[in-house]
């Protein structure tokens, strides 16, 4: 990830990567797992894509009370970058809407060049 903004009660905070990312992610066609530099927080599990929508499922996360949790972003995607906005939902393992309880997030991830 290459910049993170988050937004609470209308003040909203801003990181940017300098020599490295903030957090990497990897994705296979279903899976996904991603760790925070200095793992604040780390997860993965499954996701579908639609296009717009990505709904993650999170079989393992760094905080407890979040595993079995589904959080719905919408995501736009081009050739490097990948646009993470949201959560626009977010259901517990026992089906309670917690959406509330989060920041909306935005996030830039960009494709990892070979070398």
């Amino acid at each position: 990830m290459v910049e993170f903004s988050s937004t609470r009660n209308g003040e909203t905070t801003t990181q940017n990567a300098d020599a490295e990312p903030l957090a990497l992610a990897v994705y296979t066609s279903s899976r996904f797992v991603y760790v925070w530099k200095g793992a604040r927080i780390s997860g993965g599990g499954s996701y579908v894509f639609d296009g717009e929508v990505i709904t993650q499922t999170f079989d393992y996360v760094s905080d407890p009370s979040l595993e079995g949790s589904v959080w719905t972003f919408d995501m736009s995607v081009d050739d490097t970058t990948i646009v993470f906005r949201g959560p626009t939902k977010v259901i517990t393992r026992s089906g309670e809407d917690v959406t509330a309880s989060f920041p909306q997030l935005r996030e830039v991830r960009k494709r990892v060049s070979e070398r």
